[in-house]
């Protein structure tokens, strides 16, 4: 099932049994960007049977150095997830993109990633010096 700029319109997609799936036209349903298809894993009491195939759809935000805005990326289907501009939001580092791995009820819904933030503690030059 794709979903259309208008939801109350979803059209299903029936490739058939040896036909390719091809990227929608618009492979964008914002704030979410359409990264490839995924499926339901529970197979049917006859597994000749087609099975439905759904899109992934993922959605990214970063945190800027100003906590009080949120920064959304969209990087489209065929682009690369870059690493932030200033990858340091004290005292943590980005050292690269994590999700949430828990699954929800409908493995179907959206899944949320989440920039992965990692602590760092930082020793001064003489170490006996480090506060608790």
């Amino acid at each position: 099932m794709l979903l259309p700029a208008n939801p109350a319109k979803v059209p299903n997609v029936f490739p058939g049994w040896t036909r390719v799936m091809l990227l929608p036209a618009n492979p964008a349903k914002m704030p979410n960007v359409f990264p490839g298809w995924t499926r339901v894993m529970l197979l049917p009491a006859n597994p000749a049977k087609v099975l439905n195939v759904f899109p992934g759809w993922t959605r990214v935000m970063l945190l800027p150095a100003n906590p009080a805005k949120v920064l959304n990326v969209f990087p489209g289907w065929t682009r690369v997830m870059l690493l932030p501009a200033n990858p340091a939001k004290v005292p943590n580092v980005f050292p690269g993109w994590t999700r949430v791995m828990l699954l929800p009820a409908n493995p179907a819904k959206v899944p949320n990633v989440f920039p992965g933030w990692t602590g760092v503690m930082l020793l001064p030059a003489n170490p006996a010096k480090v506060l608790k």
